[in-house]
């Protein structure tokens, strides 16, 4: 039971392996679905690789498998998910990255746009007052009548 559940973990390690430089070579494409469908994808396998280490060392408890034995095992496999970790906090990060730059950039179109509404306001504004009539104030003159010399 203990050689077909260590069999197993070898398989889903080669697997976990092969997605792990699968998704390495096209981690840089900067593309957020991608990012995201590789991080999906990156911590199903880490699941799954974690659930089989774990059938594999209670396979060897139910066979009683000394303890030290079965800690030092499980210890290995733990030093196995170490890129497969990185690799997720790596991405991760990447993730949060570009939605920060998605964040900014959307930002920086509503500020643009902004500005741009106001200054269309304001010419229609200049325009306006252009054409209204302008009141003139003219000054006041006193009429007195003449009386002659």
């Amino acid at each position: 039971m203990v050689d077909i559940a260590q069999g197993k973990y070898t398989k889903e390690l080669k697997r976990v392996t092969y997605y792990v430089k699968e998704i390495e070579e096209n981690l840089n494409t900067g593309v957020n679905e991608d990012m995201r469908l590789a991080y999906e994808k990156i911590c199903e396998t880490n699941t799954t690789l974690e659930g089989a280490a774990d059938r594999a060392k209670d396979a060897m408890l139910d066979e009683e498998k000394s303890f030290e034995e079965v800690r030092q095992w499980y210890d290995n496999c733990k030093q196995d998910l170490i890129p497969v970790r990185n690799l997720r906090d790596r991405i991760k990060q990447a993730l949060s990255e570009l939605e920060k730059q998605e964040i900014h950039k959307r930002e920086e179109d509503w500020f643009h746009k902004k500005f741009e509404l106001e200054m269309a306001l304001e010419e229609k504004k200049t325009a306006k007052e252009m054409t209204k009539p302008q009141a003139v104030k003219l000054q006041r003159y006193t009429i007195t009548p003449f009386k002659g010399d």
